[in-house]
């Protein structure tokens, strides 16, 4: 039992260094990056999510939502979205958001 537990550490230890030597990754599989994360020197997020929504001029909502939507429903890009609490789609149901649209949610405490 004792010679399995070492042979299983050795292996791991020999996994580590072939990989990660001298603070580089020598798997090909990893690309090298001078960054740390998922951003780097392109944004990949940028023209559909927005990290600063609290200082963002989003307009009035034009339309409140609550409860299910139990219908086939389209929401478009000319409307604001305000969200009231938890919304749901329910089964079977397809809800399309037209690209550009706004969707905002309320602020509550969930508990």
């Amino acid at each position: 039992m004792k010679m399995k537990k070492l042979f299983t550490l050795v292996f791991a230890i020999f996994a580590c260094s072939v990989i990660y030597v001298n603070g580089q990754i020598t798997d090909s599989f990893f690309d090298h990056v001078n960054y740390r994360g998922a951003f780097g020197a392109t944004d990949w997020t940028s023209g559909w999510a927005n990290w600063d929504p609290q200082n963002t001029p989003y307009g009035n909502s034009t339309i409140n939502v609550s409860g299910d939507i139990n219908t086939n429903t389209t929401w478009n890009s000319s409307n604001v979205y305000l969200l009231n609490g938890f919304v749901y789609v329910k089964n079977g149901v397809t809800l399309t958001i037209e690209q550009g649209t706004v969707i905002r949610g309320d602020k509550w405490n969930i508990k």
